[in-house]
């Protein structure tokens, strides 16, 4: 809704020849079926309308699951509210014909297989860390350019077992058959 109401992102839009436009919401929308309706879909379509204009691609980045949920000794929680998210991202990408880089997905399989690697940043609990941002770089990489991550040698400063741990999880999530 903001950047619809800010001018300043049509301009930038405008700006140059993009190949792609990523749109990312903010994480609490995807969340709440009412503002996800009334604020996420309605903006999403006037963006994606602005960016097949200038004969770009939208890609929907999708946000995560909230820590709150992460003490859940179950872990339901945090899956029950990535799935909210999963769906709203897959839902008005379906209805524009554009891509989702499954970040919050990849950030589920990742806690799914080593609940010991902690995504988000310290302060805030809510951006991710190095490591996030590494597996949502990787993520993109993956969708981007339809071939694996695994392998590539920049690690962002990362452990090299982290690294390739992150990458693998980033090319199961987007190129199986099972990716969304």
């Amino acid at each position: 809704e903001e950047h619809v109401a800010d001018p300043d992102t049509s301009k930038k839009i405008d700006s140059t020849a993009w190949d792609i436009v990523f749109l990312q919401e903010n994480a609490g929308v995807p969340r709440l079926p009412f503002r996800r309706d009334e604020q996420m879909y309605p903006a999403s379509r006037i963006l994606h309308q602005r960016i097949e204009s200038i004969g770009a691609q939208t890609i929907f980045l999708m946000t995560w699951a909230s820590t709150q949920h992460l003490a859940d000794d179950s872990f339901d929680g945090f899956v029950s509210e990535q799935e909210r998210v999963s769906e709203a991202y897959q839902t008005i990408a379906q209805e524009l014909d554009a891509l989702v880089a499954p970040v919050g997905i990849a950030i589920e399989e990742s806690l799914r297989q080593r609940r010991d690697l902690y995504l988000w940043n310290a302060i805030d609990h809510v951006h991710l860390n190095r490591k996030g941002t590494y597996l949502g770089a990787c993520v993109v990489y993956a969708l981007v350019y339809g071939k694996s991550p695994e392998g590539l040698s920049y690690r962002a400063g990362l452990k090299e077992d982290t690294a390739r741990f992150l990458q693998s999880i980033a090319a199961e999530t987007v190129l199986t058959d099972s990716a969304p």
